[in-house]
């Protein structure tokens, strides 16, 4: 007898990064305390990440917040600090680029 396979159930909502959870569900938002953090992949003393404005009532994320959704999603470690934080988009913030340093 084969064992029963999980199936998790889609959310149907649009404009999530993932299908099965929710943004407001995950560490992207700080599970739903600040706008979603999306974690690149960092380099030896650099690290790049957006932060991206898409729901309403999530604030933007301090530089601890992104620290922190860096350390959970990519494994930062070490002593880092933001170093630049580039907004863009019209009539107000869509997205943000941040870049971090290595202490």
């Amino acid at each position: 007898m084969r064992a029963k396979q999980f199936t998790p159930e889609l959310h149907g909502e649009d404009g999530h990064l993932n299908v099965y959870v929710r943004d407001h569900d995950s560490v992207v938002t700080g599970y739903g305390q600040h706008a979603r953090v999306v974690a690149f992949s960092p380099e030896s003393v650099t690290a790049y990440c957006r932060v991206d404005y898409r729901h309403e009532g999530l604030h933007r994320p301090t530089d601890q917040q992104i620290i922190e959704v860096m350390r959970a999603q990519e494994g930062l470690s070490g002593k880092w600090h933001v170093h630049l934080r580039r907004s863009w988009g019209k009539p107000k913030w869509d997205s943000e680029d941040v870049y971090l340093r290595k202490d």
